[in-house]
């Protein structure tokens, strides 16, 4: 996800706890919550389980079959802002993101996948139940210049 400039970078030792509820049970709450308010991304997110991936991860991944998560991640997060991660990972299999960064640097190309998916994500989604974590911004106009493409926003860097 793209950092928002105006914002301390983002560092999971200064994220602090928004709930006490295990990780796992959040989970399956915001999945509930996208399966009944977004049937689109409900159905496409069950098929993913959940990986503990805190001593390598600070945020949430995908690799095409899991979505790994950081359980201070996840506490970090409202329940609206992880329903938008979950959906946030599970976009980067349905636009096709991962085998399209083979050959391209992978960090650089992430990024541009992000600006992309966010914000369709913002575009798409009802902000009374899915909320853009708070220390990520939209790149609209990098996503722009970029044609929309996670190949043409990576050039633009």
């Amino acid at each position: 996800m793209a950092k928002n400039p105006e914002k301390a970078p983002f560092n999971i030792k200064n994220f602090p706890p928004k709930s006490k509820i295990p990780a796992e049970t959040r989970l399956a709450m915001a999945r509930g919550r996208i399966a009944q308010h977004s049937p689109f991304f409900g159905t496409i997110s069950s098929g993913f389980p959940y990986v503990d991936a805190t001593s390598w991860l600070d945020t949430m991944a995908i690799d095409g079959s899991v979505i790994y998560y950081n359980r201070d991640y996840v506490a970090g997060l409202t329940g609206h802002e992880l329903a938008f991660e979950i959906c946030h990972e599970t976009m980067h299999v349905v636009l096709n993101h991962l085998p399209r960064m083979q050959g391209r640097i992978h960090h650089l190309a992430n990024l541009a996948a992000d600006f992309i998916l966010d914000e369709i994500l913002v575009d798409s989604l009802p902000t009374s139940l899915f909320a853009l974590p708070s220390w990520v911004s939209l790149q609209r106009d990098l996503t722009k210049e970029g044609g929309y493409t996670m190949e043409g926003s990576t050039i633009c860097f």
